[in-house]
């Protein structure tokens, strides 16, 4: 089994149509590692946003797509009528998503294979908007005729009716048309009904998965010894009877079975004597208990796959935030998870990401190396409060104490002798310091703020993020990404942003591990950097060729998917270009690999 494989988010692949930049059918495959290619403006984010707004329509269940939980400030899609492709309200956009494998539960017993569940959604213009309903009553109302519809307010009437049509206002965005199909044939197919909601249109009995499922639930659960056409065909006919009774939920771009008790949704096991002479009767009887829960059992086995996935996704933008130059938890907002201000508070918080961060940073392969550290800041009248507490508290144990020793030695008060133990030159400075500074640490170390530091290793000084350039706010957010995620699909949009050449290809190890090592995330990364594409041709190479550096996980064309998206007449174009295994484009780049260089020292 392949890397590949192993990830948690069964996904191969999906499929956006009519989605912004892109018109006709576009797939982008899904590995470990994928890297879109092309050049600006040709549709590279789109396909990250695809994924932003099919997360955020199912946290919502709302498809009028605006700004996103995960795209924040960074990603503004402008609501449904903008994400459509050249902004026509009239194409409809679809979203299909391919999975080798999806398993059930026992008691529901699903085994699919190849399966690809799409959605396709439209605007929905209302017949009946502001003006379309006094439109409506005057073209229904006896004696009323066109001729007669020169008056202002049928021409205002007309007009606001035209404007509506026109700018799309009243017009909903909504779930057309849902499928399942497995093994390349439509296992189940759903639409949306005027007035009745989303209900199922067809639902294939005789597909050999369903017929191979209900075949072995009617033996277990029945007095029958075979199963032949004539049964598939009793149970058919009763689905078809009972099509219309099924109900199903929307919520963004799924249907989904409606919500029941388990109880309700449990598959009844009861054994059911199929009669002889009346088989065809029972056996339809059998059929419509458990026609309903086998149902209901797909649609929550294909909605909850996708639930799963899209609840692991993860989003860093382009821009990544510029903190202040102190950091403290009080400093850092919970807002900007996609500018990566989160990271920053992962970082301060997690010790062992921290280590992590810090042996990247102290490589050989920079030049200057740091070390992140925490620091705690303790509010200045705590500290003056317990410095006054502990500095009383030992003036008078020494005054209690010189009082004791006078009166042991007979001295009188009078002398000045006595006075002398307060002077400078008679106290244990390192002894009062360390015991004023316990002071404040006991009596402040609930209310200390930790401040997250950075130490120059070179010389031992501190600085701040601000002293060293922007370049490493920018990759912080990025290696966090890395290296505290587990199991995650992470959508990156320009990891290489402010980096030196050098460190990009660094970074393509850093997910290289986090792909391919225990943490099993799958990075989707929108890219310029041809350093990060040779880093992995070269691991790749060196993995076929068995020379890989000690502790470099092994990376194989099944791990990496390689996309050009270029822009063509009818909407930008997804070319999968592809990698051997010795690292090696399979397929001539666009225009040539990265020409650019060498066009401006030879042109």
């Amino acid at each position: 089994m392949n890397n590949s494989e192993t990830h948690h988010h069964m996904i191969s692949s999906f499929t956006i149509s009519n989605f912004k930049a892109f018109g006709p059918a576009q797939t982008i495959p899904l590995k470990p590692i994928t890297l879109i290619f092309g050049p600006n403006s040709a549709g590279k984010s789109s396909i990250l946003h695809s994924l932003l707004f099919a997360h955020e329509s199912l946290r919502t269940g709302n498809l009028d797509v605006r700004q996103t939980e995960l795209g924040g400030q960074s990603v503004d899609l402008g609501g449904f009528q903008q994400l459509t492709h050249r902004c026509n309200p009239d194409n409809t956009v679809t979203l299909a998503f391919h999975l080798p494998k999806l398993s059930g539960e026992k008691s529901l017993g699903w085994e699919l294979e190849n399966i690809v569940i799409r959605a396709t959604l439209q605007m929905q213009k209302s017949m009946l908007s502001s003006g379309d309903k006094a439109l409506d009553e005057l073209l229904g109302e006896p004696g009323v005729h066109f001729v007669d519809q020169s008056s202002a307010d049928t021409v205002r009437i007309l007009e606001r009716f035209l404007a509506d049509r026109i700018s799309g206002e009243g017009a909903t965005p909504i779930l057309r048309r849902f499928e399942v199909e497995v093994g390349g044939e439509v296992l189940v197919q759903a639409s949306r009904r005027a007035e009745r909601g989303m209900k199922i249109d067809r639902f294939a009995t005789h597909h050999p998965t369903c017929r191979q499922f209900i075949e072995a639930i009617v033996l277990a659960n029945s007095t029958t010894q075979n199963f032949d056409e004539a049964d598939a065909d009793v149970v058919a006919k009763a689905l078809d009877e009972m099509l219309p009774e099924i109900e199903l939920d929307e919520y963004g771009f799924l249907a989904r079975s409606k919500r029941r008790t388990l109880a309700d949704l449990a598959l009844k096991t009861d054994f059911a004597p199929i009669e002889k002479e009346r088989r065809a009767e029972t056996l339809r009887g059998h059929a419509r208990q458990f026609l309903p829960r086998l149902i209901n059992g797909l649609f929550d086995l294909v909605s909850g796959a996708l639930e799963n996935f899209f609840e692991k996704l993860d989003y860093l933008g382009p821009l990544r935030s510029y903190p202040p130059r102190h950091l403290s938890l009080d400093a850092i907002t919970d807002s900007g998870k996609s500018e990566g201000m989160d990271a920053w508070r992962t970082v301060l918080r997690d010790a062992k990401i921290r280590d992590k961060i810090n042996r990247w940073l102290s490589s050989e392969f920079l030049t200057t190396r740091y070390e992140l550290g925490v620091n705690s800041l303790v509010p200045l009248h705590l500290a003056a409060e317990a410095l006054e507490t502990e500095f009383s508290d030992i003036v008078n144990e020494r005054a209690a104490q010189h009082d004791e020793d006078r009166e042991n030695s007979g001295t009188p008060e009078s002398d000045e002798r006595f006075y002398a133990p307060y002077s400078c030159g008679q106290w244990d400075t390192p002894e009062l310091f360390r015991r004023m500074l316990w002071q404040i640490i006991q009596r402040s170390s609930r209310s200390a703020v930790p401040e997250l530091t950075l130490m120059d290793k070179r010389t031992g000084t501190f600085v701040s993020h601000r002293d060293i350039g922007i370049g490493v706010s920018q990759l912080l957010p990025v290696l966090v990404k890395a290296y505290a995620k587990q199991g995650s699909v992470v959508a990156i949009e320009q990891p290489e942003i402010h980096l030196h050449p050098a460190l990009q290809a660094e970074l393509a190890d850093v997910f290289i591990e986090s792909a391919l090592g225990d943490q099993k995330n799958t990075f989707l990364l929108e890219t310029h950097s041809e350093h990060i594409l040779l880093r992995l041709m070269k691991r790749m190479r060196q993995t076929h060729e068995q020379s890989l550096p000690k502790g470099t996980c092994p990376i194989t064309p099944n791990d990496v998917s390689l996309l050009f998206v270029s822009p063509g007449p009818e909407g930008s174009v997804v070319q999968d270009i592809g990698l051997n295994e010795r690292g090696e484009l399979v397929k001539a780049w666009p225009g040539g690999f990265f020409e650019e260089g060498l066009n401006e020292i030879f042109d």
